[in-house]
């Protein structure tokens, strides 16, 4: 399938809340909760999954005049006072927070047994339950197939060929500049078991997380041939390999970690950790493993040899990738934009953790986007980390987003952005016009000096998101600083390098040269970057064109070739990397390529400069085979993934799962589009059965709302064969994570609770958000529109027709922040903000607004 797709987020289907149409009554208290018996009680934080706060008022320790009749009365304040609920903790801590256990199930052998409270939890995907425990007098896998398939196994083929991308349109020559020649490290002590990936490399054997397959798989890589596969438990993300040859893989949906003793066919221990354990790495002595729980915003500590518990501590924000620096700091990154960094102990548990902001700036940013300033820059997605082998720094692959700001959306009106400058002084400025849609933005520079105005000739596109790396240098309370300097251009399209990626999933660094790796799912490549530079992100030193949607990345021991993971040909490119180790050298005063009449001059390091350099995968492997089973859900499934098809978005922006990743959630961030604000809703899970689309329900069928936000991401349109495909992918192919709210023992007292309320006539939740879809298909006006959509609306006559369509609240556990808007960050701020407008939910106490919560987050 030929250069299929490329562009932004989907704004698909509404995700906002609303509960009911303000029907009338009265309603009871149903009694006090009781506490679920037999299951560890975190205390998540408002930005994942809106738990029940322990720091609310007893309900039964006073009454409330403004409670339903017959109620015996919870206080107003401590559940409706956002003010009095407990916050999350910002000040770094050198124990785990009050309120959070310190103790993780102890691990189970191989002979089986019981462990911990969570042993009668069931797999969330209906999957073996991740208690069972593969271990000795269990048929050996068969090494020629898994369970998915065959795997052909016949070893190392030539590398498929890549297709050309289309080239962008209407890119005219600006500004740019020639990276650093890269150089060999000094001293380097490579550690890869110190950051988990979904591809490692040991003592001759390339192991491969084989995630649909629910396996690893190990191949030589000598011959490419496999030589064992292990059948680990449901969902494995990610591996990392001990110097002994231990192998540690997180399960996703088995909320567990499995062991694969060096040489064995078999799982020698699992452990429950949490829901949605995703990244892990082990310490420099491979004493310690440590693992992100995303679902549950908490990072844990055990040991490596009996997965004993050390460390159990909250963390914001999804944390999902792991590195752990020589000096023994672990770094967490988090998928909504933040770093956890914490000291270790001498046993390796986790103590004195600091927040790390990511950057918001790339070079090119500073360079050419002198005096604009369009919207805030959201650093977000970090979603892998790695280690400087030589310095011991770790870098953290992110995304800058810009969504815009209120100010766009009124100035889309007239399409144009003037910014002036009165002042005789050196001072250049930007006039942008927007690009219609998510953020994108072009920007033609002019300087004024001595009161002399020159326009210079190029046009800049302020991209809606960028691919960035965040370097912490060990010790470090700040990334480093963002250098000054034009991009790298690619000399094949005319674009900034940078540009040619879009989902970075992992990061990497070689063995043993100043080369940092990027993988980049989107865009079917892998971005190199120099780390000597003292900002690798203004020093592109070559592109690896791979398979098709790469996740992960990393090299043979010698670091003669890279092995890289592509997740939707299901195969392992194998990269030649000898031409990135004899780049041209140029002199370190070489002139920039085009510095636009000397305004943007050539970085002077004193250091050898380059060509960047394309390098294409000369060989790869299939580790398995397509789960999806039919040719139009594979289709739909490379619409929504791949960013380089000028037919979904312009000039390779992004494609529908760079604001949905992980398989159709949400970036958690509220978009400025010409109507006003729009919050990114959760895809997965959510689609099917809940026509009209859209925030105001303008689409009655999916493919009518594709085309409509086609042309917000600026593409030319995709054909019809293309939008009933991404139209199925929607409804059939997208899975939502597992809801850690959901026991497998059933819903606790409080959901019970909870669930009277919603399906009360008195409430009237249900009246709206009625049967399996949960939703009406009905347009409202609940009164949460805002200033600026009203602005927006008075200007175009239509004030008198503003609704929104009562969207579905299948995954609220998910799908913070909450309304159209994004304005309430929990489900508590908005029983408040609509109680009179959206059912009647102004007659609850705390205690039943507490059990409501409850219920609508096992959804």
């Amino acid at each position: 399938m030929k250069n299929l797709i490329r562009s932004s987020a989907l704004t698909l289907a509404a995700a906002t809340l609303a509960f009911g149409c303000a029907p009338t009554g009265t309603i009871s208290d149903n009694g006090a909760e009781e506490a679920a018996k037999g299951e560890f009680v975190f205390n998540p934080t408002e930005n994942a999954t809106n738990p029940v706060d322990p720091g609310k008022v007893d309900p039964a320790t006073e009454a409330d005049p403004s409670t339903v009749p017959g109620d015996e009365g919870t206080p107003t304040a401590g559940a409706n006072n956002p003010e009095d609920r407990v916050a999350e903790p910002t000040e770094p801590v050198d124990e785990p927070a009050e309120g959070y256990d310190t103790e993780i199930p102890e691990g189970e052998s191989a002979e089986g047994g019981s462990y911990g409270d969570n042993k009668d939890d069931e797999d969330p995907m209906n999957e073996a339950s991740s208690d069972e425990v593969f271990g000795p007098g269990m048929e050996e896998p068969d090494t020629n197939g898994n369970s998915v398939g065959q795997i052909p196994n016949v070893g190392w083929k030539n590398g498929s060929k890549i297709d050309d991308w289309p080239e962008p349109v209407d890119l005219a020559p600006y500004p740019n500049s020639l990276p650093e020649l890269p150089t060999p490290l000094t001293e380097p002590n490579y550690q890869p078991w110190t950051s988990g990936r979904s591809i490692q490399v040991h003592n001759g054997n390339v192991f491969v997380v084989s995630t649909e397959a629910n396996s690893l798989v190990v191949f030589s890589e000598e011959t490419g041939k496999a030589e064992r596969i292990v059948n680990v438990g449901s969902r494995p993300e990610q591996v990392v390999v001990a110097p002994d040859g231990t192998a540690y893989v997180t399960l996703r949906y088995a909320a567990s970690v499995a062991v694969v003793p060096e040489g064995s066919s078999q799982v020698s221990k699992t452990v429950k950790v949490g829901t949605e354990p995703f990244g892990l790495a082990l310490s420099p002595d491979a004493q310690t493993l440590y693992v992100a729980i995303s679902g549950e915003n908490r990072v844990v500590a055990v040991t490596a040899d009996k997965l004993s518990p050390l460390s159990n501590v909250p963390v914001a924000n999804r944390p999902r990738g792991v590195a752990v620096n020589p000096n023994g700091e672990v770094y967490f990154s988090t998928q909504f934009g933040s770093v956890t960094r914490f000291q270790t102990k001498a046993d390796g548990a986790l103590v004195s953790a600091s927040s790390l902001a990511l950057r918001n700036e790339n070079p090119a940013d500073v360079a050419m986007h002198q005096g604009v300033k369009i919207g805030k820059t959201v650093a977000t997605r970090a979603f892998a980390n790695a280690v400087n082998p030589a310095t011991g720094a770790v870098y953290v692959a992110h995304v800058n987003a810009n969504p815009g700001s209120p100010e766009q959306s009124l100035t889309e009106l007239q399409n144009t952005q003037a910014q002036t400058n009165t002042e005789c002084e050196t001072k250049c400025k930007s006039v942008c016009k927007n690009a219609g849609g998510y953020g994108g933005t072009v920007c033609n520079n002019s300087c004024n000096t001595n009161c002399n105005t020159t326009t210079l000739t190029f046009p800049h596109i302020i991209r809606p998101i960028e691919v960035s790396v965040s370097v912490f240098d060990p010790g470090a309370d700040a990334p480093g600083a963002v250098e000054n300097a034009s991009p790298v251009l690619d000399q094949k399209t005319g674009e900034p390098m940078t540009a040619l990626c879009d989902k970075p999933l992992d990061v990497a660094h070689h063995p043993e040269w100043s080369l940092l790796f990027v993988a980049c799912k989107g865009t079917d490549n892998v971005l190199v970057l120099n780390s000597a530079t003292k900002d690798p992100m203004r020093s592109t030193v070559a592109e690896l064109k791979v398979g098709h949607a790469p996740n992960a990345i990393t090299f043979s021991a010698d670091g003669q070739y890279a092995y890289v993971r592509n997740t939707q040909s299901y195969s392992i490119s194998r990269v030649n990397l000898a031409p990135l180790f004899s780049m041209q050298s140029l002199s370190a005063g070489t002139a920039a390529p085009n510095d636009n009449g000397g305004m943007f001059k050539q970085i002077n390091s004193g250091k050898a400069l380059t060509k960047p350099v394309l390098v294409e995968h000369e060989k790869e492997i299939v580790y398995a085979f397509d789960t999806l089973p039919t040719e139009t859900l594979q289709l739909g499934r490379r619409v929504f993934t791949f960013s380089r098809f000028n037919g979904l978005s312009a000039k390779g922006f992004f494609a529908c799962e760079t604001c949905h990743p992980q398989g159709g959630t949400e970036d958690k961030l509220v978009w400025f589009v010409k109507d006003g604000p729009r919050q990114t809703p959760m895809l997965a899970g959510k689609i099917k059965g809940t026509e009209p689309f859209n925030w105001v329900g303008t689409a009655e069928t999916l493919q009518q709302n594709i085309t409509n936000t086609v042309k917000r991401m600026g593409g030319s349109g995709l054909t019809d064969a293309q939008k009933d495909a991404l139209s199925e992918f929607l409804a059939e192919g997208l899975i939502p994570p597992p809801n850690p709210n959901v026991l497998a023992g059933g819903l606790t007292e409080s959901q019970k609770a909870g669930k009277e309320l919603f399906y009360h006539p008195a409430i009237g939740c249900a009246e709206c958000h009625a049967g399996e879809t949960a939703t009406d298909g009905e347009n409202w006006d609940v009164g949460t529109f805002t200033d600026l959509e009203l602005e927006i609306h008075n200007f175009e006559g239509t004030a008198a027709e503003m609704s929104l369509n009562t969207p579905s609240i299948k995954g609220l556990y998910y799908s913070a922040p909450y309304l159209h808007d994004g304005s309430s960050h929990d489900l508590y701020d908005v029983l408040n903000a609509t109680s009179a407008t959206m059912g009647v939910s102004m007659q609850l106490t705390g205690k039943q607004q507490t059990d409501l919560v409850n219920y609508l987050l096992t959804l």
